[in-house]
């Protein structure tokens, strides 16, 4: 199972790292596309608008790993749900089939 969950970090960072470098790469001008953590410079600069591509990068793969990792925990819970969903049926099927013996027994 400590396998299983250290492959799908690996693929969940390998996505990650793929979409911000994406980002980074395909973004035409990163300082009209904005930025939600980093201050941009404004210079043209091209050691700066290196700088800015590594920044804007950047950010894109943390939101794209928080955002898989938050898929992937609602995935989790709804899997979850469901197996509790599955267990309280079989409860109520059990009770109910015992419920019907102790009163066909009076």
């Amino acid at each position: 199972d400590n396998m299983k969950a250290s492959q799908s970090a690996a693929k969940l960072t390998a996505g990650a790292l793929t979409g911000g470098v994406a980002e980074g790469v395909f973004v035409g001008d990163v300082k009209d596309a904005g930025s939600l953590v980093f201050d941009l410079d404004e210079e043209d600069d091209p050691g700066r608008e290196l700088l800015n591509r590594v920044k804007f990068g950047t950010e894109g793969a943390l939101f794209t790993g928080i955002i898989g990792g938050v898929g992937r925990g609602i995935k989790k819970l709804a899997k979850s749900s469901k197996n509790i969903a599955i267990n309280a049926i079989v409860a109520v099927i059990y009770a109910s089939s015992y419920n019907a013996e102790i009163n066909s027994n009076k």
